[in-house]
């Protein structure tokens, strides 16, 4: 013959002797969950994606412990990031491309109106090595820039200072024809133009009479320089054109990268993984709310001395 009845234990702990011990999930399941929700954030990162806003819920095995849930999705993380790779790499290339190429739109104000350029074709199946000839491309945009300005004053000056000589000399009736210069001008051609230059001012300095054959000289090289000046903004247009032709070309790459299967397919999984570490995390919270329970059941039994 017995009774059974309820004893709240919370202050019954301590004479207890250990007879109910308070049950939680130890912390290196706690700091795993948040090392795997991490991984999965940065490779989402690496892949310029969100989570999939209605991903592929897997139900979690009801006999497997939290250990084999973890590990298991400790593995499923890994193996994904090691698919990712290629991936991260077209994205995190395009992105620093990109980025270099709008700091050159920006600081060259290039206008994105009334502007017309054919687009490059998508060529080759591997999207790296586009990239990398994209980045190459992109690298040599901001010295032609450069390059471009460098010509353009240097023209002006040496204008100038013909517009001044000319005030010497008899240009009149000579008759010359500009030569043909490529643009940017090869080597030595501002070198040679400004020593006929400066020889010419030294004659005028000197109070001589400029020669003939300096003055036909210096008709010729206004001729020539004018010629390359009236090149300059068609030059700068056409880079301008190819600026914001790269930036396209780069954009549809990244599209393209994006929109591959297994692109997909990664995104997906991550996000399942992610819906996956919610419900652990849940499950956790339940496990430790369930070890907090402090009652019990005590059953006191009265028998007869003989039976014991």
């Amino acid at each position: 013959m017995g009774i059974a009845h309820c004893i709240d234990m919370h202050n019954e702990i301590d004479s207890s002797d250990s007879l109910m011990e308070q049950y939680s999930v130890p912390e290196e399941y706690l700091s795993r969950l948040s090392d795997l929700a991490s991984r999965i954030d940065c490779v989402l990162r690496g892949l310029d994606a969100v989570s999939d806003q209605l991903p592929h819920r897997e139900v979690l095995p009801p006999e497997h412990s939290l250990e084999d849930l973890l590990t298991n999705i400790e593995n499923s993380v890994s193996e994904l990031e090691s698919d990712s790779e290629a991936f991260v790499e077209i994205i995190s290339l395009s992105s620093n491309i990109l980025r270099e190429l709008d700091q050159i739109i920006t600081s060259r104000r290039i206008s994105l109106k009334n502007k017309h350029f054919k687009l490059r074709s998508l060529s080759s199946s591997n999207l790296r090595e586009m990239l990398l000839e994209a980045q190459q491309g992109t690298i040599d945009i901001e010295p032609t820039f450069k390059e471009i300005e460098d010509v353009s004053t240097r023209c002006s000056n040496i204008l100038s200072k013909i517009s001044f000589l000319k005030k010497n000399l008899e240009t009149s009736g000579l008759n010359v024809q500009p030569r043909e210069v490529h643009f940017p001008p090869t080597d030595g051609f501002f070198e040679d133009t400004e020593q006929v230059l400066s020889l010419a001012e030294s004659e005028v300095r000197s109070n001589k009479k400029i020669s003939s054959v300096t003055a036909k000289e210096l008709v010729s090289i206004e001729a020539t320089i004018q010629k390359m000046v009236d090149k300059i903004p068609e030059k700068k247009a056409n880079l301008e054109n190819q600026t914001l032709q790269l930036r396209d070309y780069v954009s549809r790459i990244r599209q393209l990268a994006k929109s591959k299967p297994k692109f997909r397919s990664l995104v997906s999984s991550l996000s399942s993984l992610k819906v996956a570490l919610t419900d652990i995390d849940a499950l956790i919270e339940a496990e430790n709310n369930m070890g907090k329970i402090a009652s019990t059941v005590v059953f006191k039994a009265w028998v007869p001395a003989t039976s014991l």
